[in-house]
């Protein structure tokens, strides 16, 4: 059988650090090995050439990592959900948006080199309501 060699680079290959449209083929809710509460997100990225990448996310309902759960929602249209305080892991599957790739390293020299999700970029198409405070509020009755 007749077949081509390739490099490792070639069969791992890594996209480069950059924002990637991605869209979110599953979700599910997950116990981090600490167990912490998290969703765990499947995306596939796409470059602009038309090549894509399965990257799994990991986002933890944790103090420290509060600021991803806001990110991914404002990114992908459910920014309305996310200020109930109440979403569910099957509300993201099909939800697009754009990502900030980077690159994970092993410190260790024990995996490959893998593409993993930093961000998660706001749209800013999505408009929100500026809260009205008390002072906003006019209840006299114009006669």
């Amino acid at each position: 059988m007749i077949f081509t060699p390739k490099t490792p680079e070639q069969l791992n290959p890594l996209f480069p650090k950059g924002e990637y449209q991605y869209i979110i083929k599953e979700c599910s809710e997950r116990e981090s090995k600490k167990f912490v509460p998290m969703f765990e997100v499947i995306l596939r990225i796409n470059d602009k050439t038309g090549k894509s990448k399965i990257i799994t996310d990991y986002i933890l309902f944790d103090d420290a990592f509060d600021w991803k759960l806001r990110h991914i929602c404002y990114s992908c249209g459910l920014h309305e959900k996310y200020e109930t305080g109440n979403i569910e892991a099957h509300e993201f599957e099909g939800k697009q948006g754009i990502a900030k790739v980077g690159i994970q390293v092993d410190k260790q020299g024990q995996y490959k080199d893998k593409n993993c999700i930093l961000d998660y970029i706001e749209d800013t198409t999505i408009k929100t309501e500026p809260q009205k405070s008390d002072k906003d509020f006019d209840d006299t009755i114009p006669f």
